[in-house]
């Protein structure tokens, strides 16, 4: 049954998978008069799923890391501006964080701190073709790891 968009509904089915621990729930929520969008949540282990966030203006780089992290079973969400990615953090509260410095609204490693400070359980990755090394001003009490552009995937395992 489709609902016109113009009137706020939700629309729940509820799927048993076979061979399924839980109960999978499908979410249409409509955009427009003729397109549904589809969110699905499914069983416990999905909801368990590690949560990365990856900070880039490379949009290519973004999307082959998305799909290789998706493949080792983590929901990967993507941001191409510091502002937007700082939005989605707040958001989706990632246990692991990819972010590049050189960004178009910013310097991304300039918000360390703030990182730290607001997500003390995220792991921080820093990215950077450019730079090599953690900046002195950042605080010697935590371990991040920052990884040198070009990426090499089986290098990226090592940073999750």
């Amino acid at each position: 049954m489709l609902i016109p968009a113009k009137k706020l509904y939700l629309v729940l089915s509820f799927v048993r998978e076979k061979q399924s621990t839980g109960t999978g729930m499908n979410f249409f929520l409509p955009r427009d008069e003729t397109i549904y969008t589809a969110v699905t949540i499914n069983r416990k282990e999905d909801m368990n799923k590690k949560k990365v966030v990856i900070i880039d203006d490379e949009e290519d780089l973004c999307h082959l890391m998305k799909t290789y992290l998706s493949d080792l079973n983590y929901d990967v969400f993507l941001a191409y501006t510091l502002g937007s990615g700082l939005n989605l953090m707040s958001e989706v509260s990632p246990d692991i964080v990819f972010i590049d410095n050189n960004l178009p609204d910013g310097l991304g490693w300039e918000k360390m701190n703030y990182l730290m400070e607001h997500y003390p359980n995220c792991k921080i990755n820093l990215i950077s073709a450019y730079r090599t090394k953690a900046p002195d001003e950042l605080p010697q009490t935590r371990s991040i790891q920052i990884l040198e552009k070009p990426l090499s995937l089986n290098v990226l395992k090592n940073y999750l």
